[in-house]
């Protein structure tokens, strides 16, 4: 682990700069920062989890970007890098770090966070003690030098995709994950004696978010952690893993979606989808857009489509749903419109009864064999399925989405069992 130390230039900084104000809010911090989205000039950040002592902030960085030279006066800092390469920088020191790094910066050190990836950079950012408005900038390429932290009008409340945990509240037994590109972060308990001792070898740094806030690595880069006996369990704990390729089949289907170039997905709500919907909230690269009917869901999936000629996602909410996308497709394939339709209401496998013969298995009148009904109206038809499920299908529902865009464009359809939504598969192991 790299550290910062606070320095004397530093501090002679410091004493020349007039403390940061903070801003006068309506609602209390805690009402703000678990319900928003903070845009920033860089990017955007949010409050992933918090309790009393610790914050922990998710920031995207876009590529080129940087964050302001600033300090926290009174509030210890650990960055870790989860995807892309950025320049951490200090008064005196400028260092390359890329996905894995774990850097901590005493407070009151001066630093600066800039993505030189050609894509986005996530990082965590583990704040303690839990105060936002210990800043002071020191130079910022977008004019913010002596300000305080961002203004409410700059918040945008309850975006689908903002993830906050509670961490304090934290159950005995539960465990909250969340996926970033090939990095898995599980928030749980360290009074889950069984969880730690039977996985912790999966994580590759674990933080515990006690006061003091300890941190251990893996023995490798990426290694199995070996020294668990150093953290302070109790109160909720972070695992971050860049092995675990455990992934549920909602998430890999939403994730190729990304890797397929699709940005945008349009959904009604149903009693098919809803697994789906929440991967695809979840996802930091995809924005969804939910609508009551699947037909407006369907016209403006295909609006979109139409109009930036990239392909966009849409997902029915119902086998119903799915019929009623008939004249939606047809138009897609009749003027070569890149629109990926994912279908979770494909027709369920028949079962065996007792008496010997076969018969259709529970909920199947809710189901329909989308292939049989849109013909030759799309360009290909996928079939996603956990029971047969490789390393190679991710790849396979990322292609199909992709054709979509291919000339000539036109529709998809990707269909999944809404049944094995949840089921954990193994996904490749990306090159990094």
């Amino acid at each position: 682990m790299r550290i910062f130390r606070c320095s004397e230039h530093d501090r002679l900084f410091i004493d020349s700069l007039q403390p940061g104000v903070k801003p006068s809010h309506s609602r209390s911090d805690d009402d703000i920062f678990t319900k928003s989205i903070v845009l920033k000039p860089w990017g955007y950040e949010y409050l992933l989890a918090s309790n009393l002592d610790v914050a922990v902030w998710f920031l995207n960085i876009k590529s080129g970007r940087s964050t302001s030279l600033h300090c926290h006066p009174k509030k210890r800092t650990v960055l870790i890098v989860l995807e892309g390469e950025v320049v951490i920088e200090s008064i005196d020191i400028k260092e390359l770090h890329s996905a894995g790094s774990v850097i901590e910066i005493e407070a009151g050190a001066f630093h600066r966070t800039s993505n030189v990836s050609g894509s986005d950079a996530f990082v965590l950012e583990f704040e303690t003690p839990n105060d936002k408005f210990d800043l002071l900038r020191l130079k910022d390429d977008y004019g913010r030098v002596g300000s305080g932290y961002e203004q409410v009008e700059i918040l945008q409340e309850d975006l689908i995709n903002h993830d906050w945990i509670r961490s304090d509240g934290l159950g005995a037994l539960e465990v909250v994950e969340k996926f970033v590109g090939d990095v898995s972060l599980k928030f749980f308990s360290g009074d889950n004696e069984k969880f730690v001792g039977e996985m912790l070898e999966e994580f590759d740094v674990l933080v515990s978010m006690t006061k003091g806030m300890s941190i251990v690595l893996g023995t490798a880069i990426h290694g199995v952690i070996e020294n668990a006996n150093r953290i302070q369990f109790g109160g909720a704990v972070l695992g971050i893993s860049w092995r675990n390729t455990q992934r549920p089949l909602s998430y890999v289907v939403a994730n190729s979606l990304v890797e397929a170039g699709v940005k945008d997905v349009f959904a009604s709500v149903g009693d098919s989808n809803g697994h789906l919907i929440e991967s695809v909230a979840r996802h930091e690269a995809l924005r969804l857009r939910i609508f009551m009917d699947d037909r407006q869901a369907g016209n403006a999936a295909q609006g979109l489509a139409r109009f930036g000629g990239t392909p966009t996602a849409l997902l029915p909410g119902s086998a119903f749903g799915l019929v009623s996308m008939v004249p939606v497709v047809l138009d897609c394939w009749l003027d070569s419109v890149p629109l990926v339709l994912v279908s979770t209401s494909s027709t369920l496998a028949n079962v065996l009864g007792q008496d010997g013969k076969l018969k259709q298995s529970k909920g199947s009148n809710k189901s329909i064999d989308g292939s049989a009904l849109f013909g030759s109206l799309v360009k290909l038809v996928c079939r996603v399925s956990a029971n047969t499920f490789d390393s190679s299908q991710d790849l396979s529902i990322s292609n199909a989405a992709r054709l979509a865009g291919s000339t000539p464009k036109g529709p998809v359809l990707i269909e999944v069992d809404r049944s094995e939504l949840t089921r954990i598969v193994s996904t490749k192991q990306h090159e990094r």
